[in-house]
């Protein structure tokens, strides 16, 4: 058995920052103790902090303790302060129940603590999370364009890196703000960033099997700032299933179940393809200079041109007859130089990963011709197994065992 009570949220003034935070105590027969968990903004945006809701601790803790109701059996998470009526009601008569008769990594978790369905005083502000890829760059072309009150004004950056080597996270984190921010400026709308040390004391990094609660809560504390909320949305409709490993696979049936009455999360992009979402953007002349495909690019801002994500972008703007129109983000004479290389990872992975599927299909579409040498090359990739179909270590990502977050 475990108790989790989550204290009052306080807002806490820094000189240039404001945090939003809660002492969380957790309660069993073999240990007790407390962490304490935040979210941070710039200080000219403190005062949108929802201190009169626990929901984004909720969303916070959701997936950490669902996964240790197996090692502890009955979990109950209590606080003080109200939740949000329509966020209790729907995590416990459909999200919770759905997905745990769905999966094997979850168990039921009770939430006891007051419920609330009074509106708050909200800024009316439309966000989306920034980082430069397709499906974030598909969101912010599409939806800057949006009428009325469902305009694009906001680009969230959410800082949620986190490695052993604090100096490579810091490093890491100024690329990535950096790209943000070019983004924001570009399509005209406003940049933030939201701070955090949820991912890195409850689960490690922000892996896949639980990053969309995750990523939710720290948009649910700016609940006073926020009404809608664009999620890009990496897969088509669909595919879109339950399963342990990557919760995004089934965001078209999280996202309304983790509203309340004062934020609605939507699910962008998930109505059509990558190579469609590749063919939308490249209609905006500022995505040229900012799309950020790679895990690997420098403090000069340049992509690698040779990863899997460069990789099968760069053919998709080939189909496309576009790729020379971004020469100032992938190396185009290297694509032309050697395009076995590229095209041999595309047809090597048609039959295992959708992206490169859709690829493949889209040049049998328009009748382009597949060279031999494309094929020879698939072969030899897949015999000597340079590319890697799936990543198994995503697969068995957990959370951080109780006694680790206690100490740490």
């Amino acid at each position: 058995m475990l108790e989790v009570i989550i204290s009052e949220p306080r807002i806490v003034q820094y000189e240039s920052s404001t945090r939003l935070e809660a002492d969380v105590e957790f309660i069993s027969e073999e240990l007790s103790g407390s962490k304490l968990l935040y979210f941070e903004v710039d200080k000219q945006f403190g005062h949108y902090f929802c201190y009169e809701r626990c929901d984004a601790f909720v969303l916070a803790l959701l997936m950490f303790l669902m996964e240790k109701n197996e090692e502890y059996g009955n979990i109950t998470l209590k606080s003080k302060t109200p939740i949000s009526e329509r966020l209790w009601f729907t995590l416990t008569t459909w999200w919770m129940p759905t997905v745990v008769n769905n999966t094997e990594r979850y168990g039921l978790i009770d939430i006891d603590m007051p419920l609330d369905s009074q509106m708050l005083n909200n800024a009316g502000a439309v966000a989306t999370g920034i980082s430069g890829g397709v499906d974030s760059t598909y969101t912010v072309a599409r939806y800057s364009q949006a009428p009325g009150s469902y305009k694009l004004t906001h680009g969230i950056f959410l800082n949620w890196r986190n490695s052993k080597d604090r100096e490579i996270t810091k490093h890491y984190d100024e690329l990535e703000r950096r790209v943000a921010k070019k983004v924001c400026d570009s399509a005209g709308i406003q940049f933030l960033e939201v701070r955090s040390n949820i991912t890195r004391d409850l689960y490690i990094e922000a892996h896949a099997a639980i990053i969309t609660a995750v990523f939710s809560s720290y948009i649910m504390s700016l609940q006073k700032l926020i009404s809608h909320y664009y999620f890009s949305s990496g897969y088509e409709a669909s595919s879109y299933e339950l399963v342990d490993h990557d919760m995004t696979h089934y965001d078209l049936f999280s996202l309304p179940y983790f509203a309340t009455e004062n934020l609605d999360f939507f699910l962008a992009g998930s109505e059509v393809s990558r190579i469609e979402k590749v063919d939308y953007i490249s209609n905006f002349e500022w995505t040229k200079n900012t799309l950020t495909v790679c895990g690997h690019w420098d403090e000069n801002d340049h992509q690698c041109s040779q990863c899997s994500k460069c990789t099968r972008t760069m053919c998709e703007l080939d189909v496309l007859g576009k790729l020379d129109e971004y020469k100032n983000r992938f190396d185009i004479e290297t694509f032309r130089k050697n395009p076995e290389y590229y095209y041999g990872y595309v047809l090597m992975m048609k039959n295992r990963q959708g992206y490169c599927k859709e690829i493949y299909e889209e040049m049998r579409q328009r009748g382009i011709n597949i060279p031999l040498s494309y094929w020879i090359a698939a072969f030899k990739k897949l015999f000597q197994r340079g590319f890697h179909p799936e990543n198994p270590h995503a697969r068995n990502y957990r959370t951080r065992n109780l006694d680790d977050v206690l100490n740490a």
